[in-house]
């Protein structure tokens, strides 16, 4: 439900129009760092049409996005990964719309262009999906379906998983539309002037922290989260859970 919800979702971009963005993600845990990197590329709706990702100084992953160039919409995906073992595997995934323009599932393909799976999505009158299930290639319902319940003045929507009859598996809520998410109010969460996330309420005792660098157009080229832990002394202790850095290129430079 998550990827139908933000198919079209942009780049963390709020002003001016980016044209490559390369990245270096590091994950702190308890066996230490942990260090990827990878490099996108944006149409001039600020939308990645292709991710490249780096290991070892070899080519590990490649993602394309054909963009519909009457509509804009999503056409299709290619996914390519070389593995070291396993070897290069493609997989290609057709997206699809009904006359209003409203997403309304997958078709995925493997490497020699059978038919593997299918996504299909109903959606509301606006256009969200609001039911999801899973085919396999003879069209045999794979697993459960999920559905969906908006909360638009909240910014929120409800996923709730089911098994094939019905029965609930789980249910959480998740954020509709990230870009406008600091203009609505959330009492567990504080926001920047910059529109960025710099505080969330986890616990009675437990926040993340979110610390930023910007560029001369305002958009943040390095990120840090912490793990805010509230002592019963009322010390503050805070340790260093992730670290992300961009590399930010724009079409008018």
């Amino acid at each position: 439900m998550y990827s139908a919800v933000h198919i079209h979702r942009k780049e963390d971009i709020k002003h001016g129009k980016a044209k490559k963005i390369e990245v270096s993600d590091t994950y702190y845990g308890k066996d230490g760092p942990d260090k990827g990197e990878y490099t996108q590329y944006l149409n001039q709706n600020n939308l990645v049409i292709r991710e490249e990702s780096i290991k070892n100084n070899k080519l590990f992953f490649r993602s394309k996005l054909q963009i519909d160039s009457i509509t804009g919409l999503v056409a299709s995906r290619t996914v390519e990964i070389w593995h070291p073992v396993k070897g290069y595997s493609l997989e290609k995934t057709i997206y699809h719309y009904d006359k209003l323009g409203f997403f309304r599932g997958t078709t995925f393909y493997n490497a020699s262009g059978k038919r593997e799976s299918e996504v299909v999505i109903n959606v509301n009158e606006k256009g969200f999906p609001i039911e999801l299930a899973n085919y396999d290639d003879k069209g045999n319902l794979l697993g459960g379906y999920e559905t969906a319940d908006y909360l638009y003045d909240q910014n929120r929507y409800i996923r709730t998983l089911l098994t094939h009859d019905g029965r609930e598996v789980a249910k959480d809520t998740t954020v509709i539309d990230f870009e406008e998410e600091y203009k609505f109010h959330n009492p567990g969460r504080e926001y920047n002037q910059q529109g960025n996330i710099i505080r969330s309420h986890v616990t009675d005792n437990k926040y993340t922290l979110y610390e930023y660098k910007y560029d001369s157009k305002q958009n943040w080229t390095e990120q840090k989260q912490y793990e805010l832990i509230i002592q019963k002394n009322g010390k503050e202790k805070r340790k260093l859970q992730y670290l992300r850095t961009r590399k930010i290129e724009y079409w008018d430079e």
